[in-house]
């Protein structure tokens, strides 16, 4: 069902007894619960409902569990297996499967706070292929974008568009944001 909490000390996959809000927040403390529910009885169940709504696990039965929402229709879709593998499979094919990722996020990611500005990250770029380091790509966050939770490159802080910085980038061999090969 996703990440109902990201400031617990364990990720819980037994939502038994739970109220979860099917509604994304991106703010902290950041939630991500989908209408998709995975059982491991050989079975799955995806909810088609754009509305705010919430998953209702075993709180008066331990067998049981609901989905309430505020608003549209009721559409769901029933996958059996009953092999997982098949359940997901099936998933797959209504929803699209998801691309095969490009070779250099399995490598060494470099990741930090934040860059407050374009010559900062080209200036960690450099450190690291100045001291022979293993990284594959440099992560943009808080600082490069327009705000929490906005993905939108703010021009002032990056000074110029991204696309512009990748060829810096991209001469030291670091995968970039427009860098979107698939080998």
């Amino acid at each position: 069902m996703g990440q109902p909490d990201q400031l617990v000390d364990h990720l819980d996959f037994d939502h038994r007894g739970h109220v979860r809000d099917v509604w994304n927040h991106h703010s902290p403390p950041a939630t991500t619960i989908f209408p998709w529910l995975l059982s491991l009885r050989g079975f799955g169940l995806l909810v088609d409902n754009p509305s705010r709504a919430e998953w209702i696990s075993a709180i008066s039965d331990p067998a049981s569990f609901s989905y309430r929402a505020r608003g549209g229709g009721l559409q769901y879709y029933i996958f059996f297996g009953p092999e997982l593998q098949r359940v997901m499979h099936a998933y797959f094919e209504l929803t699209g499967f998801p691309p095969l990722p490009p070779r250099w996020i399995f490598g060494l990611l470099q990741s930090r706070y934040g860059y407050r500005n374009r010559r900062e990250l080209e200036a960690v770029a450099e450190t690291f292929r100045a001291k022979s380091l293993p990284c594959d790509a440099l992560i943009l966050d808080v600082f490069l974008v327009q705000g929490n939770g906005d993905l939108a490159f703010d021009p002032i802080r990056l000074a110029r568009r991204p696309r512009n910085d990748s060829a810096c980038l991209n001469r030291m061999v670091f995968a970039s944001w427009s860098s979107r090969s698939r080998t």
